[in-house]
């Protein structure tokens, strides 16, 4: 006797889902900011704690509010994430934050029950990814 393997998706492994955007946001901010960290000697220990820090932020939204989030939840994640990427880019928050407005966004769509508020997440997102990279290349030029 055989058994078909079970098509169900296990909750926890539907709220892992888009765990690795999160963690590759973070990642991917924290190597970007290697160089501010490196101007008088590289500062593992500051920029480590700012990774684990970024880690935390992105396993938080990822696991909580992007498995569920709807238009709403991406235009909070995009205007949350606006901030630390226009003022405090070096806490490597705006990456996680933007990727998941970025997510809930496109997730929600165009054909979502509100699509105006998923664009404005999206949007938000990619403004903060792109203020980011900005301030971060301003400032490593600033400084050099």
């Amino acid at each position: 006797m055989t058994t078909a393997a079970s098509s169900t998706t296990h909750p926890s492994t539907a709220r892992l889902r888009f765990l690795p955007v999160g963690v590759g946001a973070s990642l991917l901010h924290a190597l970007m900011l290697v160089p501010g960290y490196s101007q008088d000697g590289f500062e593992l220990s500051e920029w480590g704690g700012m990774l684990t820090l970024s880690l935390v932020v992105a396993a938080v939204v990822f696991i909580a509010a992007v498995p569920g989030g709807g238009p709403r939840t991406a235009v909070v994640l995009g205007a949350l994430a606006v901030f630390p990427g226009a003022v405090a880019f070096w806490t490597a928050l705006a990456f996680p934050l933007a990727a998941g407005a970025i997510v809930v966004g496109l997730r929600s769509g165009p054909d979502g029950v509100r699509p105006r508020a998923a664009a404005v997440g999206l949007g938000l997102g990619v403004l903060a990814i792109a203020a980011t990279v900005g301030i971060t290349i301003w400032d490593a030029a600033a400084n050099y």
